[in-house]
């Protein structure tokens, strides 16, 4: 199933399904050997790329993924498929191809992985040239996703600050990230817009015959020790 819904593909975007610091994506040629740590999503466009990279998916992603200690770990049935995607625009596809081809740059440049990127990305004393450039690239692609949602009032506001603090009062993994009020104000409009969408298909739904399935809403529930392709 996997070989079919990628066949044709230039590339296949993954992401890992284990606990981990950060929410990456990236690219991987189309004819791999895919570890079952990863998730593999059949599209492939740059677009696609700049929704589930920006930061208003992982607001979603870190409300309803699971965790371990500080990490979180991406569900794909909470997290991805209960998500309500923005129509697809060319702003999208450039602004999300650009990030991803000066990231992929700057990790030759500095010989860094993603991780190792992220580290520095979110580090609160990181200011060389390649971190900033790459920050106001993803900045960018935060504006283009919040307009493509037609949300242009909300002006991202950015701090370095982590979701909670721990029992001793320090603060948790911190990164570079909305304020909490742009989190709460982004957070409340998907859920919305995710209820107005389960309201018009169930609504859409036949009222008689064959039971049709319904659709999934967005709680927090046990992870698949395996990993599901999905499509768009």
């Amino acid at each position: 199933a996997l070989r079919q819904a990628i066949a044709g593909n230039e590339r296949v975007l993954v992401a890992n399904c284990a606990a981990a610091k950060y929410v990456t994506f990236s690219f991987l040629p189309p004819d791999c050997v895919y570890a079952n740590t990863l998730y593999v999503f059949a599209d492939s466009t740059f677009a696609h790329f700049a929704v589930v990279q920006s930061r208003i998916h992982e607001v979603w992603a870190r409300m309803f993924g699971t965790s371990m200690k500080d990490d979180l770990r991406y569900t794909g049935t909470t997290c991805y498929e209960n998500y309500p995607f923005p129509e697809k625009s060319a702003e999208l596809e450039e602004s999300g191809k650009r990030y991803n081809e000066e990231r992929t740059e700057v990790m030759a440049s500095l010989r860094l992985g993603l991780t190792k990127l992220s580290n520095r990305l979110n580090s609160v004393n990181e200011a060389t040239p390649e971190i900033m450039r790459l920050r106001e690239l993803h900045t960018v692609m935060d504006k283009d996703v919040l307009h493509a949602y037609g949300w242009d009032d909300i002006s991202p506001v950015y701090e370095f600050s982590g979701d909670y603090e721990n029992e001793d009062g320090t603060t948790g993994s911190v990164r570079l990230n909305f304020t909490e009020d742009i989190r709460d104000e982004i957070l409340r409009r998907l859920l919305a817009l995710h209820a107005e969408r389960l309201k018009a298909e169930q609504a859409a739904l036949p009222t008689a015959g064959v039971a049709a399935p319904k659709a999934k809403k967005p709680k927090k529930s046990a992870d698949t020790s395996s990993p599901d392709l999905f499509n768009t």
